[in-house]
């Protein structure tokens, strides 16, 4: 962490870590040189990945350190219905604009199965620019949440627009995975 902490020109870091409450004390712009150097000097599939390792972990612990998760420890049932997950998602939407600089949305996709998380303004791509998606954070992030929140794997999340490319939103699309896939 020391080398991505220096490269992102946030050596304070190694020492005074980020803080561990929701007073945005940390700013988009170092969250974004942060992730953005993650890649730098781990490599583009690197980075991605623990960028993704990252994002999930943090929807893990958020949960439970600020005392936010919307369900209950064992579900009801292990299985739920799309609408459902839809409310669930709009209300870690809502949680996540009202404790950030973020702008969320959560949609049914239009003609198709699935949904689609929007991010209009993020903080992870601030200060890139890049030919491709880069917001791997969020996709675990998002991912992280569809799994607790369904009680499951049975959806795939994926980065498909981005704001660092020249998107107008960072777009996530959550859609089933394909069972038979899985039983291979």
């Amino acid at each position: 962490m020391k080398a991505i902490y220096h490269h992102a020109g946030l050596p304070d870091l190694e020492v005074v870590p980020p803080p561990n409450n929701m007073n945005c004390d940390f700013s988009s712009e170092d969250f974004s040189k942060l992730l953005g150097s993650l890649t730098d000097v781990m490599g583009r599939r690197g980075g991605h990945s623990l960028s993704i390792r990252a994002g999930r972990t943090t929807m893990k612990l958020s949960g439970m350190h600020f005392g936010t998760s919307p369900l209950p420890p064992n579900p009801p049932v292990p299985v739920i219905e799309p609408d459902v997950l839809l409310i669930r998602l709009n209300r870690l939407s809502n949680f996540l604009n009202s404790i950030s600089d973020m702008r969320t949305l959560v949609c049914k996709r239009e003609g198709q199965s699935g949904f689609e998380f929007l991010i209009r303004l993020c903080p992870n791509c601030g200060s890139q620019k890049s030919d491709e998606p880069v917001c791997a954070f969020f996709e675990g992030f998002i991912d992280q949440a569809v799994r607790d929140f369904s009680y499951g794997d049975n959806f795939k999340v994926i980065e498909t627009e981005c704001l660092a490319a020249g998107a107008q939103n960072c777009k996530f699309l959550i859609t089933e995975s394909d069972p038979s896939a899985m039983e291979l």
